[in-house]
């Protein structure tokens, strides 16, 4: 028995190690510095390794029937959908998820926001040194600093995600100065990049942060609560669906709305006047503009539900709102009130931005497995241990 468990924390130590690496060779990847080949050789020895550990998982634990459906469902869809679009990082996002019931969770999320973190140091150093570029992109009244990548957008996306794998893995609860530092860093954020959307988000999960966690002002177990982590999701995606369809240039209701929403509600009807949706997906030309590339006929989708459903197909989007559904509602089951201010935040974002299986810096699907798997061993609304912590450990300060 120590035998195992000891061979246990290896393939863990190993798993997250290949993981923040692979993590962190993609940030600076997705940068204006270009690691095309440690990048792939990285990311083919993370896919075989989490494979390796799926199948050791298979031959070592008596699971049940349904467990055993979602982990080959999930490497299934993955594959099959990264095959037909030529994008192989799907491989790896669907491994990741399907190996991760063998990680602690809480170490998968501060092994992503260490590596995320080193990742925007490394590229911090480059620019001061002269050896990548901070470009400036013109946005409203002033300019956007791109920190040494093509789009201004890039660093605050990291930076949120950043900060909520922070407030999840933190044991205490947030002191009302903590809280104030947060809203100048978040001011500070802004002030720099110039996003909105991130900015917006940011102030809403510190609100949810202070009503659900801070005062104790919303519990998970009410009903209206209950309702929301059941049709959140559906009610995010078919809001995405009625833009995409029914969006009139010529409506004032409309038009207002397109603005709002800074073009995205438009680029969606773009997308399904000329794509069709299908159970597997398909390549989707897109072209937006940056600091290295302007273009006259732009196109680009930002909603990660229209993105999903036109490019990443009917199946694999039916799968993640189904992850994502799942994980809303055990955030009740097991009372874990910032896995819901961490899925609702991902609800959010997902309306307006493709975010939601970035596993790099948003690792958050990596819980579904371990927590299936719970549920079928204890039940859900028993505590647990391990990488399910229940919510009552957050202690206040």
């Amino acid at each position: 028995m120590e035998e195992k468990n000891r061979i246990d924390r290896i393939l863990e130590y190993i798993w997250l190690a290949l993981y923040g690496l692979w993590v962190y060779i993609a940030i600076l990847n997705s940068s204006l510095l270009k690691l095309s080949h440690p990048s792939h050789v990285i990311r083919d020895i993370t896919l075989y390794y989490m494979l390796l550990v799926i199948v050791y998982r298979m031959n070592k634990l008596r699971r049940h029937f349904w467990e055993v459906l979602l982990i080959l469902g999930i490497c299934a869809v993955f594959y099959k959908v990264g095959n037909g679009l030529g994008r192989p990082a799907m491989y790896v996002y669907g491994a990741m998820i399907a190996s991760a019931e063998a990680v602690d969770f809480k170490k998968i999320l501060k092994t992503s926001l260490t590596s995320v973190l080193a990742g925007l140091s490394c590229i911090g150093i480059l620019i001061l040194m002269g050896k990548l570029p901070d470009n400036l992109y013109p946005h409203g009244d002033g300019f956007a600093h791109c920190f040494g990548y093509s789009y201004y957008s890039t660093v605050p996306f990291y930076l949120f995600y950043c900060f909520l794998m922070y407030l999840y893995i933190r044991k205490k609860v947030l002191s009302w100065i903590e809280i104030a530092v947060w809203l100048v860093i978040n001011q500070l954020i802004y002030a720099f990049f110039t996003l909105s959307l991130t900015y917006g988000l940011t102030l809403i999960v510190i609100a949810l942060y202070v009503l659900i966690i801070k005062l104790e002002l919303i519990r998970l177990d009410s009903l209206p609560v209950k309702i929301f982590t059941f049709a959140g999701f559906p009610a995010g995606m078919a809001l995405s669906c009625i833009g995409m369809v029914y969006y009139n240039s010529e409506n004032r209701i409309w038009s207002f709305l397109n603005r709002l929403s800074h073009n995205r509600i438009q680029e969606s009807h773009k997308g399904i006047q000329r794509y069709n949706i299908t159970l597997w997906g398909q390549k989707i030309a897109m072209s937006g503009n940056s600091t290295t590339h302007e273009t006259t006929d732009y196109f680009y989708i930002d909603s990660a539900m229209i993105y999903a459903l036109l490019g990443y197909g009917l199946i694999l989007t039916i799968l993640i709102l189904c992850m994502y559904m799942y994980l809303h509602h055990h955030s009740c089951w097991k009372n874990d009130r910032m896995l819901f201010i961490y899925v609702t935040a991902v609800l959010l974002f997902s309306i307006m931005n493709n975010t939601w299986i970035s596993m790099a810096y948003n690792p958050v699907l990596a819980l579904v497995p371990a927590a299936v798997a719970e549920e079928f061993r204890t039940g859900p609304a028993s505590g647990g241990g391990g990488a399910l912590q229940p919510d009552e450990d957050r202690r206040h300060e």
